[in-house]
């Protein structure tokens, strides 16, 4: 019976919020940190204080681990540093090695005891860039292999067989563990992680990528959403005051939420006789687009000055857009000296924010202490945050059968092929009794539905289904179906 596993990192604020998708023991709260990923998404990096596990419960000999990793620091010494562990229950079989001078090692039992069964050198050919990895390994106690591909290779970069990978009573491993094997080789990353296991043999997959898709747009909705607005401190400011000279600046900045725009401030100096107005514009190719949404203008503004967004304009998690700010006369500010500003006195304050002011982006003092205040528009810009924001936004509900079903955003990028969809939601309870909830998946006119989770009292948890074939036409995903499938939860209890 086979099994999958995936992750790409990108869900979680903290390390310790991927507990229920996985299962690990730490000594230090800091052991395990979230950094920038390949795709500029999340990665992880794993101290030996920690260990992340994961149990498939299925007793497979063949295990195929895919992963994207880099060293970012010199190649040399024999440190070991990032470690993956195949166990029958509490018994290591065996462990795949990155030790620092890019050796990658295939060792009986655990790393940092066992027997060294294959040494694969220059397996890390490069400092500093990512490295994609899939390895094949086959639990025996005499015909036992262990098979390398890199960088989406279709032939073997490296191959050891004839190897005793077995060190339980039982050829097979059903856990896979995720540690750094010794103290010091820190600088090890991974990202795009699969783990596929099996009785025969699997087809390699070459280089993947795991792509992080969050909801849209509501479908059908049953759910309650919060209501309360989203405080987002895009620009800080400095105790200088800066005369702007009657130039609209625009600021490039990374939505942190989903949701409607509903206002925002600057702070001012006090003295300031005569108009203002901010606007929110779109980045494309790093450059100011279009308008998305125009504040009121605000009189004489003084201090911290609130600017009220009466047009419903929408941010979405993760997207870049340009924040701008323009005054009828020369005022000042706090102010804050920053790259990627865009800055012109050519755009006259009676048409702002148009016409678009061209410009190249460069560093300059700019208005300090902009911020932005969102608001959910719908149920899915309550679950569409980049990261769990825990009890920030949400949906909810203590009705039996209620349900909530959401369209996805666009990758924007062409996939070649699909092995498979995970489908995740983090969910806790709040009041007594018992409460469940299960995922739905709606691909067609077919409706798919995960087990039932019993939700833990105010603990944070993953509920997550696995769908490897389309369960509408129970053929392989196509680009196409998964653009247009829905998800979301049901209360089951």
């Amino acid at each position: 019976m086979a099994y999958f596993f995936g992750d790409g990192f990108n869900l979680y604020t903290a390390w310790t919020d991927a507990l229920g998708h996985w299962d690990y023991d730490s000594v230090s709260l800091n052991s395990s940190l979230i950094m920038a990923g390949r795709y500029g998404g999340q990665a992880v990096y794993v101290s030996s204080s920690s260990v992340w596990r994961k149990t498939s419960g299925i007793n497979d000999s063949i295990h195929h681990i895919n992963l994207a990793f880099q060293q970012n620091q010199t190649l040399s010494g024999t440190l070991l540093g990032y470690a993956f562990t195949l166990y029958d229950g509490t018994i290591a079989q065996c462990s795949i090695v990155f030790r620092v001078d890019g050796t990658i090692l295939l060792v009986s039992g655990i790393p940092t005891s066992g027997t060294i069964l294959a040494t694969w050198a220059g397996g890390v050919p490069t400092q500093g860039a990512w490295q994609s990895y899939e390895f094949e390994i086959v639990i025996h106690n005499t015909t036992g292999s262990f098979t390398a591909r890199r960088n989406g290779n279709s032939i073997n970069d490296f191959q050891a067989t004839g190897l005793d990978t077995q060190v339980s009573a039982n050829a097979y491993a059903n856990k896979i563990q995720m540690t750094q094997a010794q103290v010091g080789a820190v600088s090890h990353y991974i990202d795009d992680f699969l783990w596929r296991s099996d009785a025969s043999s699997i087809s390699w997959t070459g280089e993947l990528r795991c792509f992080t898709r969050r909801p849209d747009a509501d479908a059908a909705i049953q759910l309650q959403r919060t209501t309360n607005t989203i405080g987002s401190q895009e620009t800080t400011g400095s105790t200088g005051i800066y005369n702007n000279f009657v130039e609209a600046f625009y600021v490039l900045f990374t939505a942190s939420y989903t949701g409607i725009i509903v206002s925002g401030s600057v702070k001012y100096g006090t003295g300031g006789t005569g108009n203002a107005r901010m606007a929110i514009f779109t980045s494309v190719g790093g450059a100011v687009g279009t308008v998305v949404a125009t504040s009121n203008q605000v009189t004489n503004p003084s201090g911290i000055t609130q600017f009220v967004y009466p047009t419903s304009g929408r941010l979405i998690a993760g997207t870049q857009y340009w924040l701008g700010i323009h005054e009828s006369v020369s005022m000042n500010y706090d102010v804050l000296n920053t790259t990627n500003i865009i800055k012109s006195s050519t755009v006259p304050y009676a048409s702002w924010p148009i016409p678009n002011p061209g410009g190249t982006p460069g560093t300059y003092n700019t208005p300090g202490r902009m911020t932005i205040v969102y608001a959910p528009g719908s149920n899915a810009d309550c679950v569409a945050e980049i990261t769990q924001d825990g009890l920030t936004t949400y949906v909810y509900s203590s009705v039996t059968g209620e349900s909530d079903l959401y369209t996805l955003q666009s990758t924007g990028l062409n996939r070649t092929s699909v092995l498979g969809v995970v489908t995740r939601a983090y969910a806790q309870k709040s009041d007594a009794g018992s409460r469940g909830m299960a995922l739905q998946l709606k691909s067609g006119a077919t409706i798919v539905q995960s087990a039932t989770m019993y939700l833990p009292l105010t603990q944070w948890q993953w509920l997550s289904r696995t769908d490897l074939v389309d369960p509408n036409t129970g053929a392989a995903w196509t680009g196409t179906a998964i653009d247009n499938i829905q998800f979301g939860p049901i209360l089951t209890l």
